[in-house]
């Protein structure tokens, strides 16, 4: 009994580690990133698994609760992955950014990334449409925001 508990408030409270942990070639980091556009009702998913000089992107389109595309698989090496293990490293220690919503709509975004040795997760969310109107979009971003850009504009 005590052991499913432990399984359901660990689920609920989002504190297991990613399934892609548990395989037989685990990567060292994992970047779980959801965009949502509002206004067109799509979802963008990108899961990266990333390793020194290697990535592996898994991505998917949606509306609502409905598929637009078959999900996608990509990998990446060279300097390509480093610039992104780079900046989820550097997004992993910074701290939490603390920005008003100033919009309710838009694209609100979520960033959840994994270490795995010793395991540590962060999680963060914004509205980027709040960042939108700057002529810099972005200047003071987070830097998780621009591991969204990268990925987010290669799906447009």
């Amino acid at each position: 009994m005590a052991g499913w508990f432990r399984d359901a408030y660990s689920w609920l409270m989002d504190t297991r580690p990613p399934p892609e942990f548990a395989t037989a070639n685990p990567p060292d980091w994992l970047a779980d990133i959801r965009v949502l556009v509002l206004t067109a009702g799509r979802q963008y998913r990108f899961r990266v698994q990333l390793w020194p000089g290697r990535a592996v992107v898994d991505s998917t389109v949606g509306y609502l609760c409905f598929s637009l595309a078959p999900p996608g698989r990509e990998e990446v090496r060279g300097e390509r992955a480093d610039k992104w293990l780079g900046l989820v490293e550097r997004s992993f220690v910074e701290p939490t950014p603390r920005h008003p919503n100033l919009i309710e709509d838009g694209l609100p975004v979520e960033v959840r990334l994994f270490r795995r040795e010793p395991f540590a997760k962060v999680r963060q969310s914004w509205n980027l449409a709040s960042w939108l109107p700057s002529p810099k979009p972005m200047a003071g971003l987070p830097t998780a925001v621009q591991l969204v850009a990268e990925f987010y504009s290669r799906e447009r």
